[in-house]
C-alpha cells in the first residue's frame, strides 16, 4: 500500500481530546486520527454522490420546464 505523509497542526482542544481518547482506548493518537479521517472521508464521498445526484435531477427538471416554456 502506498502512503502519503501529512503533517497537521491541531488546535489545543482537538489535540487534548485526541490524547484523552487515545489514553482511554489504548490506541495511538495517529491511529485514531487516521480512523477518524477515513470515516469522515467515506461519509463525505457518500454525501457528495447524493448531492450531485440531486443536482442532476434538479437540472433535468429545470431543463424540462424551460423547454416546455418554449412551446
Amino acid at each position: 500500500m502506498q502512503t502519503k505523509e501529512l503533517h497537521l497542526k491541531l488546535p489545543d482542544d482537538v489535540g487534548s481530546l485526541l490524547d484523552q481518547i487515545a489514553e482511554k482506548t489504548k490506541a495511538s493518537p495517529e491511529d485514531l486520527a487516521l480512523d477518524a479521517l477515513r470515516l469522515f472521508l467515506s461519509m463525505a464521498a457518500s454525501d457528495l454522490a447524493e448531492e450531485f445526484g440531486a443536482w442532476d435531477r434538479l437540472s433535468d427538471e429545470a431543463l424540462a420546464t424551460f423547454e416546455s416554456g418554449l412551446r
